[in-house]
């Protein structure tokens, strides 16, 4: 259809005719119209058709009826998962009561506002003539199925139109219901068409276009365009785009090949673009842009360059070839296109939303399909939700075919196995190579994250960073946390990046589970054990990869000079890096003796090749081994004096030893970096140099830009958050340089300086950032190998310090630390005291009971000693031996031990004071675990009161106090009380909780907890199950499953669920809550027992009598080692086993336990207990039992509500 291939002029008018009706001509023009406004163009439909089924038939849903004036174009609005209209599309409906010519005078006004217009013509015999509209047709489509008659008499019709015309009038020949089954039949009627339709175009060969026969649309009024996928063979929909592109030249229809070109950097955006059109049924070639040549762009329709900035001038020169119609600029960024590639057309897709980017780049492209905010496949390239990586190196030069090697691994690996380890020797850059990765493909994910590997502890500390990052409960582990969310779907697409690893053991069990678009890379020295997980080596810059390099220091490097440098350093990046450095300096100095600046340069190489050969040469006479990293480290040190910052050091009389020193400083501090603050601070210019000397913090920044220039540490001096960095090449090779007493000097000194800058107690608000800064040096200078005084406080506080995270991650370093601190202090020195105090508390934070009873005996024994037995931190140090105690099961040991503590504190410090308080309250916990609740409660009271009058009802000590005694309350049987209390303190539960802790506060939880434990005896055990599960799932969330106090919550859920007859999930959550103990406190603590006595009896409720039984007389057993005959937890078991013995019919066994366990009640002094009328009952029964009184049933028998107490 050569007439109508050029360009398309306003209101093209395509007559569509035919000679009988129910054809599929309707159904057709409205499919090619769908396609047209798909693809960017505005048509209009005109209905003159005069059959029952017409053209609105089809679009009733999608039609809005003009505003004014009547008989206007009705507007159609698609927006759906079959199609998104970009063009205007719009249905005029004709009157088909007027004349023809009136008809053609409607359609004419409304022609000029549309690019395309689709005359649906009435068959002849049902209104005007096809050749009524030949005066406004520039194309006919001769509609007809396949057999003979309707091919001639079609013929004729479109003959009739071109004469009526009196014009040239394109011909296109349309076939419907083609029957493809019968091959000859079909054969014969498309030489008729050959021969018949020739006729009409002057002899050529006619247009002809042909749609199948497709019985599932026969009788249907669904449209193939809205209904199949794009690039779907065997439809119909793919026979229309065929017919779209006939009419408009190719203006519409199907873009059938696309070649995309990318350049590395944005292959993330190639990714996008690729699965997007692929889904649109566009087939897609992909080409980095180093394969570019002319064969390679040879073939395809259209050719997308991705964001083409940075493309070297032999492509650019390739691209130019390419016909401007060929060919499309895809930007993504503000980067300036390549001089000789402005002209082209361009595509901008907006980075910030995919829906924008996708409508864009369909409506551009013309390609029709799937709704516009429907994208699928690879992940929209914008910015990731979760984002922590160090910045970019704005300077990063080659590496393309490694980072291109890195990201084809991951994609081919097993969605269990996408871990890549990149590997190579110090300096050689993988580090720089996995951060380019996740900079250049952070868009490709939803999280990622850089994390330190030296260590299991660093591993840890940056899992646990992320988990505050993506706000998840962390529970007692946040790393756990972290990894347990990863490995969920609900995660989305990550990337991890753990850099520096020293070892595959530390980092194998802080992997998360990966899948697909979830990725791990690893740097490390050494290659991957396990060959389930690629590695990819990272050797030497090459070639013009090593001159770009040294470009970055010298941009005017030409080929030829840098040629002697590479092949004296090599093509390790961090060596480069120094040596283009050594002579960008070079060259300054040069042009200071007056030679001619395009000289200088040639200068300055000749120099560095004397000198770095005259260095070498020393080196080698000294036997020293020679790596092109020592020689250039000499070279650069052996310069710095007369850079000028060395210059302006010497005017200050201070010399070059100081910049050396200072690089020293970062070399035995953390490989993490030191702050700025650190290094300017007045203990550290003492450091350097004698303090009389150097007292500006100014020439630091003068010392450490002249330090930077070489290419021997980053800094940024206009970005004093960023830390100063050492490499882990330069740390090694200037700590090998100073030799093992020279490192050993400088960390005392370190030590020292460190421990001046750790701010005291009472510190104003800086000094959190402060401690945090020292955290990072704590390890890397051994603060603990120093018997300083100075140093040794400093350790203790920092070990403070680290605690008020109150996260497992925290007390599980501290742990470490300070076992090793106390293997160091061997003396009996005050700080080592302090310090086995703090070791006591910390493990009993990680529940190491034992751990915890050791140190708070060792730490009780020395101060008695060292301080005297009444010694107010001898007292403190007993208190803390006596909850260790207590945890251990040795309540009345600790009672006893807190009595005195009480005592003496009270003489020492008065009844007011907050220590004295805190001895009350641990007193009145164990006189409530050897069975003395009255007393307990008796010592709450005093304290509450006396912190309600100092400092009202929301002070958090008599909260706390407030919640222990509604527990006493309900010990007593006092259930109302119990419940009163907590209701009223519970509003002040925002006073509770510690600084730093994340998630809920614990006292808030134990006293919902407490609550409801008194609402379950109160006869509300559904509102208590309700509660119970809600406070067990912030526990597990927060504090994980093996800690005491979700634990204690676990064991109320089991008797609520108990109570509310669900007596097989209760021995569930008991026998959970019984192995969690087991492993918690040991098999034969109290608690232990305390558990087992609820799981026997929820066994027997849900008949299992024999296990019952069982487990019952352990619990007895247990608890009778541990506790006295009267003691509330013995009573309780004895009541629970004889419920048992009485269902096995053992009554006078029974008997024997109900009456000690109602004497136990009398000798407690509480014969009115409720629990005490509970057990009259129960013997009463057992006693008509025993008489052969007959059974009185099982409603009148009960167990006593056990609650296991904290700690």
């Amino acid at each position: 259809m050569n007439e109508v291939a050029d360009t398309p002029g306003a209101g093209r008018v395509i007559l569509f005719c035919s000679t009988s009706d129910n054809i599929g001509r309707t159904t057709a023009i409205v499919n090619v119209a769908l396609i047209l406004a798909g693809n960017g163009l505005n048509v209009l439909v005109a209905d003159a058709h005069g059959s029952r089924i017409r053209a609105d038939h089809y679009l009733r849903p999608y039609l809005t009826p003009p505003a004014d004036p009547p008989g206007a174009p009705w507007s159609v609005s698609i927006d759906d998962d079959g199609v998104s209209l970009s063009g205007r599309m719009s249905l005029l409906q004709l009157d088909l009561s007027a004349g023809g010519q009136d008809q053609v005078r409607a359609i004419r006004e409304a022609a000029a506002a549309f690019d395309y217009v689709l005359i649906d013509a009435p068959s002849e015999g049902y209104g005007p003539a096809p050749e009524t509209f030949s005066g406004l047709a520039d194309v006919v489509v001769a509609c007809f199925p396949l057999n003979i008659r309707s091919i001639e008499s079609c013929a004729d019709v479109a003959r009739r139109v071109q004469l009526g015309a009196g014009r040239p009038v394109a011909v296109l020949a349309l076939g419907i219901k083609a029957e493809t089954s019968v091959a000859a039949p079909l054969e014969q009627a498309r030489n008729v068409v050959t021969r018949r339709f020739a006729e009409l175009g002057a002899g050529r060969e006619p247009t002809y276009v042909e749609i199948p026969y497709a019985p599932v649309y026969s009788f249907s009024d669904t449209l193939a365009t809205l209904n199949e996928p794009p690039g779907k063979a065997d439809g119909l929909r793919v026979a229309y785009e065929r017919l779209a592109e006939e009419l408009t030249g190719g203006l519409a229809g199907a873009l059938r090949r696309v070649t995309l070109v990318y350049s590395p950097r944005d292959r993330a955006w190639a990714e996008w673009a690729q699965a997007q059109l692929e889904r649109l049924g566009v087939r897609v070639r992909v080409l980095a842009s180093g394969a570019i040549d002319g064969q390679a762009l040879v073939g395809d329709a259209l050719i997308l360059v991705i964001s083409p900035a940075g493309l070297p001038p032999e492509q650019v020169a390739w691209l130019r070839r390419v016909p401007e119609s060929g060919i499309r600029l895809v930007l993504v960024d503000g980067r300036r296109i390549p001089e000789g590639l402005t002209h082209l057309p361009r595509l901008e897709l907006p980075a910030r939303s995919e829906a924008e980017a996708l409508r864009t780049l369909r409506r551009e492209l013309r390609v029709a399909g799937p709704r516009a905010d429907a994208a699928g496949g690879a992940r929209f390239p914008g910015t990731p939700a979760t984002a922590g990586l160090p910045p970019r190196d704005p300077g990063f030069v080659g590496r393309d075919r490694e980072i291109d090697a890195l990201r084809d691994a991951l994609a081919a690996a097993r969605e269990d196995q996408r871990v890549c380890t990149l590997h190579g020797p110090p300096g050689i850059g993988k580090s720089e190579v996995a951060l380019e990765y996740g900079h250049r493909f952070a868009g490709a994910y939803d999280l990622v994250w850089w994390i330190p590997g030296e260590g299991a502890a660093d591993v840890r500390q940056g899992l646990a960073d992320l988990a505050v990052a993506l706000g998840i409960p962390t529970g007692a582990d946040a790393a756990e946390a972290v990894l347990r969310h990863l490995g969920s779907e609900e995660s989305g697409s990550w990337l991890l990046l753990y850099d520096g690893v020293t070892g595959e053991d530390d980092l194998a069990p802080h992997i998360p589970l990966t899948r697909d678009r979830c990725d791990v890379v690893v740097t490390t020295r050494a290659a991957p054990l396990d060959s389930r997980r690629p590695g990819l080596p990272i050797g030497p810059l090459a070639g013009a990869e090593a001159l770009a390099l040294l470009a970055r220091h010298v941009p005017d490097l030409t080929e030829e000079q840098a040629e002697p440098v590479v092949a004296r350093v090599g093509g390790v990046p961090l060596v480069l890096d120094v040596a283009g450095a050594w002579i960008s300096a070079a060259r300054s100095r040069v042009r200071e003796d007056s030679v001619r600046f395009r000289d200088a340069l040639s200068h300055a190489v000749a120099r560095f090749a004397d000198e770095y050969d005259r260095v070498l040469g020393e080196c080698q006479a000294r036997g020293q081994t020679t790596p092109a990293s020592r020689v250039m480290l000499d070279l650069a040190l052996e310069t710095l004096p007369g850079d000028i910052g060395g210059r302006a050091l010497r005017r200050d009389n201070l010399g070059g030893d100081a910049a050396l020193r200072l690089l020293g400083v970062c070399a035995c501090l953390s490989p993490r970096g030191v702050a700025l603050r650190v290094l300017r601070s007045a203990p550290m210019l003492g450091l350097l140099t004698d303090a009389d000397k150097l007292n500006d913090p100014l020439m630091v920044d003068v010392m450490l830009r002249s330090l930077g220039r070489y290419g021997l540490v980053e800094v940024d001096l206009g970005r004093p958050d960023q830390p100063v960095r050492a490499h882990g090449l330069v740390r090694a090779l200037v700590r090998e340089r100073m030799g093992e007493d020279g490192v050993r000097g400088l960390l005392r000194d370190l030590r020292g300086a460190l421990a001046a800058l750790s701010p005291s107690d009472d510190a104003d608000e800086s000094g959190p950032a402060l401690h945090a800064e020292l955290d990072r040096h704590f390890e890397a200078v051994r603060a603990w190998d120093d018997a300083r005084p100075e140093v040794r406080r400093w350790v203790l506080r920092q070990l403070s310090f680290v605690l008020r995270a109150d996260d497992k991650l925290a007390v599980d370093r501290v742990k470490d630390i300070g076992s090793r601190v106390l293997a160091a202090w061997d003396d009996e020195s005050l700080p080592r005291l302090r310090l086995l105090d703090l070791l006591a508390e910390v493990s009993r934070s990680r529940g190491d009971h034992h751990d915890h009873l050791r140190y708070s005996f060792q730490a009780l024994r020395s101060q008695r000693v060292v301080l005297g037995i009444n010694h107010p931190r001898t007292l403190l140090t007993a208190g803390a031996h006596a909850t260790a105690l207590r945890a251990m099961g040795e309540f009345e040991e600790a009672r006893d031990m807190e009595r005195d503590v009480l005592r003496e504190l009270r003489e020492l410090l008065g009844a007011h004071h907050p220590l004295t308080g805190n001895a009350m309250h641990n007193l009145a916990i164990s006189e409530a675990l050897v069975g003395d609740a009255r007393r307990a409660l008796e010592l709450a009271q005093q304290r509450y009161e006396l912190r309600v009058r100092m400092a009202g009802e929301g002070d958090p000590a008599a909260v706390r106090t407030a919640i222990t005694m509604a527990r006493y309350h309900r010990d007593l049987g006092r259930l109302d009380d119990s419940f009163t209390l907590l209701k009223r303190v519970l509003p002040h539960r925002g006073t509770l909780g510690r600084a730093g802790r994340r998630g809920p506060s614990l006292e808030v939880l134990r006293a919902e907890s407490g609550l409801a434990v008194t609402e379950r005896r109160l006869g509300r055990p559904e509102n208590a199950r309700e509660r119970d599960e809600r406070i067990l799932a912030d526990l597990r969330a927060h504090q994980g499953d093996r800690d005491l106090v979700t634990l204690i919550c676990r064991a109320s859920l089991a008797a609520d669920l108990d109570a509310l007859g669900k007596h097989q999930a209760a021995a569930y959550e008991a026998e959970a809550c019984l192995a969690g103990l087991r492993d918690t406190l040991g098999p034969d603590h109290p608690y232990a027992g305390v558990c087992e006595v609820g799981l026997a009896a929820y066994l027997r409720n849900s008949g299992d009598l024999v296990g019952a039984a069982e487990i019952g007389a352990k619990a007895l057993g247990r608890l009778r080692r541990w506790l006295v005959p009267h003691h509330p937890w013995m009573i309780a078991a004895s009541v629970a086993y004889a419920n048992t013995l009485v269902l096995r019919g053992d009554h006078a066994r029974a008997a024997g336990l109900e009456q000690a366990a109602l004497d136990g009640f009398r000798d407690a002094g509480l014969p009115g207990h409720p629990n005490a009328l509970l057990v009259e009952k129960n013997l009463s029964d057992t006693r008509s039992r025993l008489a052969g009184a007959g059974l009185t049933g099982r409603a009148v028998r009960a167990d006593i509500d056990l609650e296991i107490p904290g700690l």
